[in-house]
């Protein structure tokens, strides 16, 4: 009955995001930028099943053979995820913004239509989203993959794993994935 359990049950379906454990899931649990492009790898591939995820981006801070690292490499290959230099700052947790922001530039990467976006002004927060995150919200929010709450956008709070999983099921709803 809780508001996201539909989206984490198809996000889970689709095998995009799997539990902490074996017999827990967090949904309220943050999210942290290896996860968020683990789980943006896994949409790549089940959207194609030849898909292979790997890439040649250097980060000093993803060790090869982490469970992350080709996700890492491969959304940065694709300037899907951006780093800070040289660092990737994989267990630091994924603001809203940087995962619209992240999610756009997966859509523009696919070749899927980034129009329509809205001028985001039913959010009395927007304009403390960061320059380099305002179109990925316009496009966010005219789409409906990321909605606000009580008239926020909340574009530098943290994002927990129900939230993903709400954003990963309208993002597929919106492009008939």
């Amino acid at each position: 009955g809780a508001w996201y359990s539909g989206y984490v049950s198809r996000a889970v379906e689709r095998g995009i995001v799997r539990g902490v454990s074996e017999d827990r899931f967090s949904p309220e649990g943050k999210l942290t930028r290896a996860m968020f492009v683990t789980m943006l790898g896994r949409l790549y591939t089940c959207s194609d099943g030849s898909a292979v995820i790997d890439g040649k981006a250097d980060f000093s801070d993803v060790a090869d053979g982490s469970w992350y690292a080709a996700s890492a490499r491969w959304a940065a290959e694709l300037d899907i995820a951006r780093g800070d230099g040289e660092r990737f700052s994989p267990g630091r947790d994924v603001t809203r913004e940087e995962m619209a922001a992240m999610l756009y530039r997966y859509a523009l990467s696919q070749g899927l239509d980034t129009g329509g976006g809205s001028d985001l002004s039913d959010y009395s927060d927007a304009v403390k989203a960061s320059g380099w995150s305002l179109e990925a919200f316009k496009w966010a929010d005219g789409k409906g993959i990321i909605t606000g709450s009580g008239g926020l956008l909340n574009p530098r709070g943290e994002a927990t794993r129900a939230e993903a999983c709400a954003l990963f099921a309208r993002f597929m709803d919106v492009y008939g994935l």
